[in-house]
C-alpha cells in the first residue's frame, strides 16, 4: 500500500485542505479546522498505573498483552518548543536512529515560517528544540522518503505551481531546499513509489492555472526528478469533481491513487488505465464521503479503502474486486466529526484500528479493528483536553504505543507513556 494524506499516520494540510504523513498507513481527510491541541489526562493515579484506556488484560505487570492500552498519568510530560508560534506537529524519525522524533512547524517573532526538532534518543524524552533549517511559505510539512534510507525527509509548499524538497541531514535538521516545479499549486502531497524502482515519486493533487484539479507526477530518476504529468481531475460522471485529498491503492503491484470530493454525493473515484489514457471511475458510493483511508484492514496482504460517512459517520469497508472497490461491510453510524486519525495497532491484537480527535472534544475516539475488515462498537478515551494534533507511536523502543500532542497557545508538546 502507499498513501498520502493530510495526517500521520494523521490528517493534515498544507494550506489547511488534505495532506499528511507519508506512512503506511496515511490518512485523508477533506478539512482541518486551527484551534487548540491540549493533551491532559484528568485524575489521579490509582495503583501503579493510571489507565487512560483499559481494553483486557493486565496492565501493570510490565508486559504488553493483546487488548492492553495502558496509557498512564503519571509518565505525562510537556517540553516547551522554544521561540517559534507553532502551528503543526508532525512525528516521524528526523534522526535516523529508528526512534519517533517530534517536528513542530509554525512562525518566528518576525512572523516568517520556521521549524524546530524535539529529538528522541529512544526512552521517550524529548531534547531541547533543534533549529531545524525550515523555511517557507507553509507550515504544515508532509514528511516522506526521499529514498529508502532514513532519515525522514520534508515537502513543504510553495505556494507556487512547485513544491520544496528539504532532506534530512540526521541531526534533526536538513538541507536544501530543492524546488521542484509540479504544474499545480497544492491541495494535497506525497513522496510514493508509484514506478516500483524502489525511489519515491513526487505525487501532487492541486490547482492549474485555471484554478481546474489535477493530478501531478513527477518521477524520480538518477538525476532528480523528471516530468509532471499532469491529469485532469475536474469532472466524474459527468459533474464537477473538486478532489481535496488522496491516497494511493496497491493491487497485485498495480499502484492507482484514489481520489476524495467531501462536497458531493459518490465523492470518491479510482484513477484507472485506458486504451486512450488515465481515466476518473467513480467507486459508486451513495453517500458523500468525509474521509478515505488505505491500509490491509483484513490482515490479507491486499489493500482495503475505509471509506467515512459524512452523512451518518458510518465507516464503510470497500475491497478491490474485478474493477472497482465493492462494499465489504459497513460499521454503525457515529456522531463523531473527526478533526484528526491515525490508524495504528492500540490495543497490540495485530489488527489496525482507527483513533479520531474531535474538534471541540476531551477525548479520542476509538474504533478497534476485528482482523475482518470490521470494528467493534467506538470506545472513548478522554484526555482531559482538546488533543486538536497528536501522533501515536512507540517513543521508548517498549513496543507499547505511546500518545503525543502539542499544546499550541502553551508552546509546549506533550508525550504520555504507555505503562504496561
Amino acid at each position: 500500500m502507499r498513501d498520502a494524506g493530510h495526517g500521520g499516520a494523521e490528517v493534515e494540510s498544507h494550506k489547511r485542505g488534505t495532506v499528511g504523513p507519508v506512512t503506511r498507513h496515511a490518512t485523508i481527510f477533506p478539512r482541518l479546522t486551527r484551534g487548540l491541541a491540549v493533551l491532559g489526562l484528568a485524575g489521579a493515579a490509582t495503583g501503579c498505573v493510571d489507565r487512560v484506556l483499559y481494553l483486557g488484560g493486565e496492565c501493570g505487570d510490565g508486559r504488553l498483552g493483546p487488548g492492553d492500552v495502558c496509557l498512564s498519568a503519571d509518565s505525562a510530560t510537556q517540553y516547551p518548543v522554544g521561540q517559534i508560534t507553532p502551528l503543526s506537529l508532525r512525528g516521524a524519525d528526523f534522526t535516523g536512529d529508528g526512534a519517533t522524533d517530534a517536528l513542530v512547524m509554525g512562525t518566528d517573532a518576525t512572523g516568517a515560517v520556521a521549524g524546530v526538532t524535539l529529538i528522541n534518543p529512544g526512552d521517550g524524552t524529548l531534547g531541547e528544540p533543534v533549529n531545524a533549517g525550515l523555511f517557507g511559505c507553509s507550515a504544515h510539512p508532509v514528511p516522506g522518503p526521499v529514498n529508502a534510507e532514513p532519515p525522514t525527509d520534508l515537502l513543504v509548499d510553495e505556494c507556487a505551481e512547485s513544491v520544496s524538497l528539504f532532506v534530512g541531514v540526521g541531526d534533526g535538521t536538513f538541507t536544501g531546499p530543492a524546488s521542484i516545479f509540479v504544474g499545480v499549486s497544492t491541495r494535497s502531497s506525497g513522496l510514493i513509489d508509484v514506478t516500483m524502482d524502489g525511489a519515491a515519486d513526487l505525487l501532487v493533487l492541486g490547482s492549474l492555472s485555471d484554478g481546474l484539479p489535477a493530478l501531478s507526477v513527477a518521477t524520480q530518476g538518477a538525476t532528480g526528478f523528471s516530468g509532471p504529468d499532469l491529469l485532469l481531475v475536474d469532472r466524474l460522471d459527468d459533474a464537477p469533481f473538486e478532489p481535496t485529498g488522496f491516497g494511493v491503492l496497491d493491487a497485485a503491484d498495480d499502484p492507482r491513487a484514489v481520489l476524495i470530493d467531501p462536497t458531493r454525493q459518490g465523492g470518491v473515484a479510482v484513477v484507472e488505465s485506458s486504451p486512450a489514457g488515465a481515466v476518473l471511475r467513480s467507486i459508486g458510493l451513495s453517500f458523500t464521503p468525509r474521509g478515505l483511508t488505505v491500509a490491509d484492514w483484513d490482515n490479507d496482504g491486499t489493500d482495503e479503502l475505509l471509506v467515512t460517512s459524512a452523512d451518518t459517520g458510518a465507516l464503510l469497508t470497500l475491497e478491490l474486486g474485478v474493477g472497482l472497490p465493492a462494499e465489504r461491510m459497513e460499521e454503525t453510524p457515529s456522531t463523531v466529526t473527526p478533526l484528526m486519525q491515525q490508524v495504528t495497532d492500540i490495543d497490540n491484537d495485530g489488527n489496525l484500528d482507527v483513533v479520531m480527535s474531535e474538534a471541540g472534544s476531551t477525548q479520542l475516539h476509538v474504533w478497534l479493528g476485528l482482523g475482518d475488515g470490521g470494528f467493534q462498537e467506538p470506545l472513548a478515551l478522554d484526555v482531559g483536553l482538546v488533543p486538536e494534533q497528536f501522533f501515536i507511536a512507540d517513543m521508548n523502543g517498549d513496543d507499547a504505543p505511546d500518545l503525543v500532542a502539542i499544546q499550541f497557545s502553551a508552546g509546549t508538546v506533550t508525550v504520555v507513556l504507555s505503562e504496561p
